[in-house]
């Protein structure tokens, strides 16, 4: 590393004379960093606007193009605590009447209770046998060394019985085996379609469908004694108007696709039907012929509901709208445009009423809400062109900035980051799109119409606000003090001709949105989808300034070396000189 003298023989200060020599590279440097800087504040200034206009263009503004959005229905029904109505765009105003003749069901079984007919024995850790702590408790796991759960044997079925399972129109045929446990039993029946779970707690199996209406609905049915005898044990014999109707369905699958059915078995599943229908009337409803059939099957097929389990059949839900019939596997009924959501069963003599007409207020609403967000949009837009000038401030560097506090940069920064797009012609020009397209008409139905014909307009260039003078106000608006008072034309629109009103303002929002996608939509070779300014543009520039201000750290460098040189060779050839002035000195007797 090279020695520098700094000005020890000529006793000038020479680190100062070269930062003052390097200080002209120096501030051309500085001229293209407060470029860049400037360049940066207008890139963030424009990203962010450009994030609100991008909210505006595919938001509220994509919305409002569509009809769909703007022709809202209102409904009210007489009977709320019998349904709930919602109506589409679609549905149709007037007055309808509705009857909820029954509510859809889950079909949903609560066996009885159970217990094992003998205790379980289990190993412990050391492989002894040991009594089940819980007794006879019907158990789906204990946790020791060998799993171990409650078989069905336990439950009084010592040999293979089959039972059928009805889920839907389907028919599946199950085994129950001595040694299946209850946790694979749980299993089986999930597999085919069913909630299924052994409630330890209560020592009861709960079952149920998956869906609602009489089509998701399920039975579990006995083929012979042994299976009837088994659905007791388990707890799941029932004798529901359900029950027989599938024991009827069986008999007609069985004399159709079922393959192995024999005779006994359909002649046992009628019996089954006869019993179930014939036991569910009253005493004093039976003919004689059915109180004598009745008895015999109670002598030929005994205690047959021994179980006391309890079902809930799945069933459809049924409304009568304006006289016609509809039925439904939820209580949720989509017709002409309503959505109606029975929810209790009205009266035999009641008539609910359902009426429908156009929301005035949620149109109005829409309209007024879309042009404060358009009002406020373009506010912020004018308030940035408009902005005061930065005058003299310009972009300090990193140098300037070590002698203010950061209070006096935050200010001076706010001074040119407010100034960033004032008076920016890419800003102006979309300002101008959108001022254009909202001052279109059109016609509809033979008659001209603009944004005026409704009420809406600027209050002026007089009269307005800076930066508001393109906002638009809507006579009798109660939250604009500037025009409350008028006559409140866009409301008696709506209500007068609500079709021609949406239609407008669908047109003139189409005109709008196809201004701003033009502007922003597409990429090119200045800037990227999406865009409304040129970033690619802006991008180029800032790298291109970034490329020279590294250039200008080489050169500045380069020049500190070359005069640091020189300064040095200086003090070199000084200090031989003095030398030789010193010898001379001393030959000639005199003194330096």
């Amino acid at each position: 590393m090279a020695i520098k003298l700094s000005g020890l023989v000529s006793g000038m200060d020479t680190d100062a004379m070269i930062e003052e020599l390097v200080s002209a590279y120096s501030t051309k440097k500085d001229k293209i960093y407060r470029n860049r800087k400037t360049l940066e504040y207008k890139q963030d200034a424009w990203s962010e606007l450009n994030s609100k206009i991008y909210s505006f263009y595919t938001g509220s503004l994509s919305n409002m193009r569509l009809s769909s959005n703007y022709s809202i229905k209102k409904t009210t029904c007489s009977n709320t605590k019998c349904a709930s109505i919602t109506a589409s765009a679609s549905a149709v105003n007037g007055t309808q009447e509705l009857k909820i003749k029954q509510l859809a069901k889950t079909g949903y079984l609560t066996g009885s209770k159970i217990s094992a007919t003998k205790t379980e024995f289990v190993l412990d850790d050391d492989g002894n046998i040991k009594l089940d702590e819980d007794g006879n408790k019907v158990t789906k796991t204990t946790e020791v060394a060998v799993e171990q759960t409650t078989t069905l044997k336990s439950l009084g079925i010592t040999e293979n019985t089959k039972i059928m399972v009805k889920v839907g129109d389907e028919f599946t045929e199950i085994t129950l085996k001595p040694d299946m446990k209850i946790s694979t039993l749980d299993s089986e029946l999930s597999e085919l379609g069913l909630n299924v779970n052994f409630d330890e707690n209560n020592q009861r199996f709960f079952i149920s469908s998956k869906t609602s209406g009489a089509e998701g609905d399920f039975a579990l049915l006995a083929t012979d004694e042994a299976g009837l005898e088994a659905l007791n044990k388990l707890g799941l014999s029932t004798s529901t108007a359900e029950t027989a109707d599938a024991y009827a369905a069986y008999i007609k699958a069985a004399e159709g696709d079922l393959a192995n059915v024999t005779d006994n078995k359909i002649a046992f599943a009628q019996n089954m039907a006869d019993y179930i229908n014939l036991s569910n009337k009253d005493a004093d409803e039976l003919t004689t012929d059915e109180a004598t059939t009745l008895e015999g099957l109670k002598t030929s097929l005994g205690d047959v509901f021994s179980s006391g389990a309890t079902k809930i059949d799945g069933q459809d839900a049924i409304i009568e709208l304006n006289g016609a019939v509809f039925e439904s596997t939820s209580n949720t009924f989509s017709i002409n445009g309503l959505t109606i959501n029975a929810t209790a069963v009205s009266d035999p003599d009641e008539i609910i009423t359902i009426t429908t007409d156009t929301d005035v207020d949620a149109i109005y609403d829409k309209i007024k809400s879309f042009l404060k967000e358009y009002n406020e949009l373009m506010t912020e837009m004018y308030t940035k062109y408009n902005a005061e000038s930065a005058g003299d401030y310009e972009p300090l560097t990193e140098a300037e900035e070590e002698e203010l506090s950061e209070t006096q940069i935050e200010k001076w920064e706010k001074i040119l980051t407010t100034a960033a797009l004032r008076r920016d012609s890419t800003l102006s020009s979309v300002m101008s799109s959108m001022r254009t397209a909202m001052s279109q008409s059109f016609e509809i139905n033979g008659k001209s119409y603009a944004l005026s014909s409704f009420g809406i307009a600027t209050l002026g260039y007089f009269n307005a606000e800076d930066n508001e003078k393109a906002n638009f106000h809507i006579d009798g608006d109660t939250d604009d003090e500037s025009t409350a008072t008028k006559t409140d034309k866009l409301r008696a629109a709506i209500v007068e001709d609500p079709e021609a009103t949406i239609e407008f303002f669908t047109k003139l929002m189409q005109g709008l949105y196809s201004t701003i996608d033009a502007k922003m939509a597409k990429s090119t070779d200045t800037k990227s989808a999406f865009k409304i300014y040129n970033d690619k543009y802006m991008q180029d520039q800032y790298d291109s300034y970034t490329d020279k201000l590294e250039d200008w750290d080489d050169k500045i460098e380069d020049y500190r070396e070359r005069y640091e040189k020189k300064f040095s060779n200086m003090e070199v050839a000084m200090s031989k000189l003095q030398s030789q002035t010193s010898a001379l000195s001393s030959l000639f007797g005199t003194s330096s």
